[in-house]
């Protein structure tokens, strides 16, 4: 990627498609070298390649972001910027286009922002992992909006993936992976949200809902999202 990435810049800055390509090979021989696979469920709700989507998922390990090579779609990710800041994996980051979330800065959110509007309006797709942050227990945290609103700015479909058995091999706390998995590894697709008729928050309730469908039950938090609804309602 560095000895190509100059002629990269100066034929394809907007998407970059080698280092795509090296990126996603990269990830896959990750986990093939320890003949470890991810499954795909229902991937028959994956939309054609080369349609913009916004894929939204939980996030609980670092190996997430490996996972999502198995889809086959070209895809750009959403990250905090401490990781572009990790020699090797940041600086390739940074070389193919991934966009840094400073979470802490407004002006950082807005160009974050502006960046995954391009991306899509681009015609590829980003992985962004709404919660903001690993959770250490599995259940989800709170969605933040910036990925949904990008979506809903270019009418793409926003896809929800439930990512199951990776904080086993390496939790949040973990730097490498901790043992061997007992169980597959599975990414669970499911159906396109359309974005036209329905609003950020609507968005972020019913993306949060079907990825925290197909969490283990000791992980799922739905009971919780019902009762806030309700509650909203009444008041």
């Amino acid at each position: 990627m560095a000895l190509a990435h100059p002629f990269v810049m100066w034929r394809d800055k907007a998407t970059r498609r080698f280092h795509d390509f090296i990126a996603m090979a990269w990830m896959k021989c990750s986990f093939g070298s320890v003949l470890v696979h991810p499954n795909i469920v229902n991937a028959h709700n994956l939309p054609p390649k080369g349609t913009p989507v916004v894929y939204v998922a939980n996030h609980s390990s670092y190996l997430d972001i490996f996972s999502f090579a198995y889809l086959r779609r070209r895809i750009k990710y959403v990250s905090k910027a401490e990781i572009f800041k990790l020699p090797i994996v940041g600086w390739a980051m940074e070389m193919a286009g991934n966009i840094a979330l400073r979470r802490m800065n407004r002006r950082g959110q807005m160009e974050a922002y502006r960046k995954m509007v391009a991306v899509v309006k681009n015609g590829l797709s980003l992985v962004i992992f709404p919660e903001g942050t690993r959770s250490a227990s599995g259940k989800m945290r709170k969605f933040q909006s910036g990925g949904f609103r990008a979506a809903k700015k270019q009418n793409a479909p926003i896809v929800p993936v439930t990512i199951l058995g990776t904080r086993e091999v390496m939790p949040a706390h973990a730097w490498v992976p901790l043992r061997y998995p007992t169980k597959p590894i599975s990414l669970v697709v499911h159906p396109p949200l359309d974005t036209a008729n329905r609003s950020v928050h609507e968005l972020q309730d019913c993306a949060y809902e079907a990825i925290d469908s197909a969490l283990p039950p000791e992980a799922q938090t739905r009971p919780l999202i019902k009762h806030a609804k309700n509650a909203r309602r009444n008041f």
